[in-house]
């Protein structure tokens, strides 16, 4: 397997060395090279070098101009501010609003416009699926988020099976931007990722999409991870965020069996939700599960009880003498004393 990292660090390596030949040239020829170099790309590397996944020599000199244009537009930036002569920042505004965002970062199309692609759909989903960078790849994903258009919904969940867990973050923030519910069923398969951080972003978008249908699948692979001991796990506070935008009262029975389903390793994530869902509408249902044969199901039913003003779900714990009812009672009275922590 190629290894991305290095490289893309012998390209940058390359680019930064042709960025030296470049400043003898004047700002508005730089600008001009910029224009031809994007117009004019192609691969003009042989066989050899492509098989060897060289880079390719216009590609090196386009990253160039980019970094030299970067470098330049920072630096007038700074000077003709410092000294108060706005108006000489004039070409590099023109530069700027052409390839950077508000805050000065490149746009993600026109990184992708550096390797010869346009802004448009077609070639945008062309870069994602079929570039061998995975920096285009990746760039080409984000604009087409930024495109706005719900036709490259196809695309993007294609590249969810990227290698590079870059490219499939990148592919999973704009479908979340789209909200096209045709990503729910591609998106739960993400919950298991092997990447936390794009396990949570998968989370977080099914949480923004809004479809009901991603409730089970969260609640299933949050269990799992809890049973995994990943507790520690970056994506655990997405998956929450997403149950507390999807799930109603309605779904406080499917939280209550993955209770009883994954026991204690649960019961953390169970009563934040449980917490935020539950109100004096669901006392009767609590109080039938204050008996339930799992230990946390009653530990935490007898707490939310507890919460909402009514104590009979500790009094039943209390009538229970034996030590697991006293160990269960003890539980529930402490968890009730840290809700409002929570």
């Amino acid at each position: 397997m190629l290894d991305w990292r290095k490289h893309s660090k012998e390209t940058v390596r390359r680019a930064k060395e042709e960025q030296k030949k470049l400043k003898r040239l004047t700002d508005e020829q730089l600008m001009e090279l910029e224009d031809t170099l994007t117009a004019e790309y192609r691969d003009d590397r042989s066989p050899e070098a492509v098989a060897a996944f060289e880079p390719s020599p216009s590609l090196v000199r386009q990253l160039a101009v980019m970094y030299e244009t970067d470098r330049r537009y920072i630096a007038a930036g700074w000077f003709w501010r410092r000294w108060r002569h706005p108006e000489k920042l004039e070409k590099w505004d023109k530069w700027k609003r052409r390839h950077m965002d508000e805050d000065g970062n490149l746009l993600p199309s026109a990184a992708v416009e550096m390797f010869g692609y346009q802004n448009t759909l077609e070639s945008l989903s062309e870069a994602l699926l079929n570039s061998y960078e995975e920096f285009v790849r990746g760039q080409a994903a984000a604009a087409l988020g930024d495109l706005g258009d719900s036709s490259a919904v196809p695309a993007l969940i294609d590249a969810l099976q990227d290698e590079s867990k870059e490219v499939r973050g990148h592919c999973v923030v704009s479908l979340m931007t789209l909200k096209d519910k045709k990503a729910v069923t591609p998106l739960t398969k993400l919950l298991t990722d092997d990447d936390s951080e794009v396990r949570g972003l998968a989370a977080a978008a099914l949480g923004e999409i809004g479809n009901r249908k991603a409730i089970k699948p969260l609640i299933k692979t949050l269990g799992r991870l809890a049973l995994e001991d990943r507790d520690e796990d970056e994506s655990t506070a997405y998956f929450l965020v997403a149950l507390d935008r999807l799930c109603t009262r309605v779904d406080i029975p499917l939280i209550i069996d993955a209770l009883r389903d994954f026991g204690e390793d649960f019961s953390g994530v169970a009563i934040v939700i449980l917490k935020h869902l539950c109100d004096e509408n669901d006392i009767p249902f609590l109080k039938s599960v204050v008996r339930d044969e799992s230990e946390d199901v009653r530990m935490i039913a007898a707490a939310i009880l507890a919460k909402l003003g009514d104590g009979s779900g500790l009094a039943d714990l209390l009538e229970d003498t034996s030590e697991e009812g006293r160990r269960v009672a003890l539980a529930a009275a402490a968890l009730f004393g840290e809700l409002d922590k929570l």
